[in-house]
């Protein structure tokens, strides 16, 4: 299977080449996935699209909440439940990519965690937004302009709407309608053999969302309102010496998001304690090394990633007062991973994350501009390890990679414990077809 010379020069290909292409294979190996090349590098890496033509993906799905937030950094932290998946196919002078209701990740590291602006407004307030846009379309095309270089373009899509509408005897119908919607586009570029660097990946995203929750209960129309710029940079580099290779990853992301509780124009008057705005920025980053060799039988790494990320939120109230905080995080942390091919139908992988250091500061100030209070807490972070590990089967042209359910490995077969355990907790399915499999 022609899996690209960006596999190969990588020194991180997989054992089995049509194992190489799942976000199963991905999560697998944890943290140290930043490290693997893979197609699913595609969404922050849409260059590897020109190299993994004529196959069909399918992600069948995982556990994992799609509105659960984290910091990707540069890195893919794709979550959802919902299947989805793709196709890549031949296309003139290069391979378009066509993927359908890939899971909306915000990916910025804002702390969504708070509720909507508590202006005071008349009639039923609209709940918080709660609508993570659907119904995604994602197109990549990517093309080779030489043997050494390799551009793409892509486009993506996201929205979402509900409407509900309540009737009361006696009263007027209450309305209300929730929306929310994605756009973004991405240009990526592969350089080979750039003198000691085999291989230069860079990757440019710009995301713009929007959203809307809106109440209507007969008397008063009550808005929430939402805006969001996203944009990421990743650039990963490799170096390699016959088996052996290394890797370095850089990645940065900004993000702002503003909120708006536009309450019905009825309002006399809002208490000092309520503010009606929220606005949000952030801006991570993550530097990362790592070393291993390759075989035909696997492969085994290990190295550090440092990441950091600050963010702001200013909620100032409709008074003079201040409302705001500022937060920073900057973590240390050690990565291993191994790929090994167990039969010709069986590959085994895992990967574990051990934080080395770490630490939070946050910043908040209240009050007024004459009598601010100022409270500043570091705290530091603890130990922890994160492990993970997958199995991948090979059938024909087939191929399906799993996360390996680690209840499995403390209950087995259950038949002492009584306690069932599925063996995988994600599942993925890639087929090769066409030129895939030359």
């Amino acid at each position: 299977m022609k899996k690209a010379t960006a596999l190969t020069l990588a020194g991180m290909m997989a054992v089995s080449s049509v194992a190489s292409a799942s976000m199963s294979r991905w999560n697998g190996f944890g943290a140290a996935q930043a490290f693997i090349a893979d197609v699913q590098d595609i969404w922050t890496l849409p260059g590897v699209a020109a190299s993994n033509a004529d196959s069909t993906y399918f992600e069948f799905g995982s556990g994992v909440a799609a509105s659960s937030n984290t910091s990707n950094s540069g890195f893919n932290n794709i979550k959802g439940t919902a299947p989805w998946g793709g196709n890549h196919m031949t296309l003139g002078p290069g391979v378009l990519a066509i993927w359908g209701n890939r899971p909306y990740s915000e990916g910025s590291g804002i702390d969504t965690g708070y509720t909507a602006p508590t202006g005071v407004i008349s009639g039923s307030a609209p709940a918080a937004f709660t609508l993570v846009p659907r119904q995604t379309i994602d197109l990549i095309y990517a093309f080779k302009v030489s043997d050494t270089l390799d551009l793409a373009v892509g486009l993506n899509l996201a929205s979402n709407g509900t409407k509900t509408e309540i009737a009361t005897t006696g009263s007027p119908t209450t309305v209300t309608e929730e929306s929310s919607s994605d756009f973004g586009i991405t240009l990526g570029g592969e350089v080979k053999e750039l003198g000691a660097i085999k291989l230069l990946e860079i990757g440019l995203q710009y995301n713009m969302g929007s959203a809307v929750n809106t109440n209507n209960d007969g008397v008063d129309t009550n808005k929430y309102t939402a805006a969001q710029a996203d944009l990421d940079l990743r650039i990963g580099a490799d170096v390699v010496d016959g088996a052996n290779f290394q890797r370095i990853e850089l990645g940065v992301n900004t993000d702002s998001l503003d909120v708006k509780d536009e309450p019905s124009t009825r309002v006399s008057s809002i208490p000092a304690t309520a503010y009606q705005k929220s606005e949000n920025k952030a801006m991570g980053w993550n530097l990362g090394w790592a070393m291993g060799k390759t075989s035909d039988k696997g492969m085994g790494l290990g190295g550090f990633t440092l990441s950091g990320l600050s963010q702001s939120r200013n909620e100032a109230y409709n008074t003079t007062e201040v409302n705001k905080w500022d937060k920073s995080s900057m973590t240390l942390a050690f990565v291993s991973a191994g790929e090994a091919k167990v039969k010709e139908w069986l590959t085994a992988r895992a990967g574990i994350s051990s934080t080395l250091w770490g630490s939070t500061s946050r910043v908040t100030e209240t009050g007024t501009p004459a009598a601010l209070t100022k409270n500043t807490l570091t705290t530091p972070s603890g130990p922890s390890t994160t492990l993970s590990a997958g199995l991948s089967f090979v059938f024909g042209d087939i191929t399906i990679d799993g996360v390996l359910n680690q209840d499995v490995l403390y209950t087995g077969t259950y038949f002492v414990s009584g306690v069932p355990a599925s063996l995988n907790s994600q599942v993925s399915a890639t087929w090769g077809w066409g030129g895939s499999k030359e």
